[in-house]
C-alpha cells in the first residue's frame, strides 16, 4: 500500500472510474512492481514502511494523460 507524496497520480478504481490521487488522498494499492516504481521515483511512499504482499483488491493504474483526457471529456 502506498500514499502519494508528490504530484498527482491517476488510476482506475474497481468501479472503472479514473480518480486522481494527490498527497491529500488516502493510501491505496497497486501491483507490487508499480508501487516500487512510484516509490523509487519519489512520487509515493509505502504506508507502514513496507511494500504490500497481497494482490487482493488492487486497482488498475492509468497514466496522468489518461486521467486528464477523462477530465477534458467531462467538460465538453
Amino acid at each position: 500500500m502506498i500514499k502519494i507524496i508528490n504530484g498527482t497520480y491517476g488510476y482506475r478504481n474497481s468501479d472503472g472510474r479514473v480518480e486522481a490521487k494527490t498527497p491529500k488522498s488516502k493510501p491505496f494499492s497497486l501491483s507490487e512492481e508499480r508501487e516500487a516504481e512510484l516509490v523509487d521515483a519519489g512520487v509515493a511512499e509505502y504506508v507502514n514502511g513496507a511494500p504490500a504482499t497481497s494482490e487482493d483488491n488492487r486497482d488498475k493504474a492509468v497514466s496522468y494523460t489518461h486521467l486528464r483526457a477523462h477530465e477534458t471529456a467531462a467538460n465538453l
